[in-house]
């Protein structure tokens, strides 16, 4: 995997701007797997394809873990598509996003390298999703997924695979859409 290109969960991710020292940027992304743990515990625990929705129907009748679960798929599709203009919708502007052995990143920065991605004529990057868990309560979510990474060179031929399980805390925004506030992710090495 190219680690400096931009693609979702490849390159690190989480807020520098906010938090001025080193411990209190890994105190910031502690405290977010903490609240993301209780959230999922507090929603039913993890195992299986549970989708707790506790904040009831919107629009439509269309409940928000839905609601959550249709932003990363639709996110997926745009990424594929190699849609520059909609790769960072998914994202809150207060953005914390932190991928293994990455620095953090804010909104920005992600923005910029998901961009950089998907416009990247050498390369082609693609996800498939595998949303393991969706809770939702109240203007928050909290899902549990795996993204797995594919990137080919222009004639097809796979140059690396990354499997990337994570956790996403989403928030529900002034308008009603839902977007990543925090995120965590790591890579896994994919087995044979």
């Amino acid at each position: 995997m190219d680690r400096e290109s931009g693609h979702r969960w490849g390159s690190a991710l989480a807020r520098t701007a906010a938090m001025s020292s080193p411990l209190r940027r890994r105190r910031g992304s502690i405290l977010i797997l903490i609240a993301a743990f209780i959230l999922i515990q507090s929603c039913g625990g993890a195992g299986g394809e549970q989708i707790s929705d506790q904040a009831g129907g919107g629009a439509g009748g269309e409940q928000s873990s839905d609601k959550v679960r249709a932003a990363l798929v639709g996110w997926q599709e745009r990424f594929n598509a190699r849609d520059s203009e909609a790769v960072c919708d998914l994202f809150a502007p207060d953005l914390v996003a932190v991928f293994q052995g990455q620095p953090e990143r804010n909104f920005s920065q992600l923005c910029r390298l998901l961009q950089s991605s998907v416009s990247d004529t050498s390369r082609r990057y693609h996800y498939d999703l595998d949303i393991r868990d969706v809770f939702v309560s109240g203007p928050l979510g909290a899902v549990r997924l795996v993204w797995t990474l594919t990137v080919t060179d222009n004639t097809g031929t796979v140059i690396d695979t990354s499997i990337e399980p994570g956790i996403d805390i989403f928030h529900r925004q002034s308008d009603g859409r839902w977007k990543i506030a925090r995120f965590i992710s790591f890579s896994e090495t994919p087995s044979s």
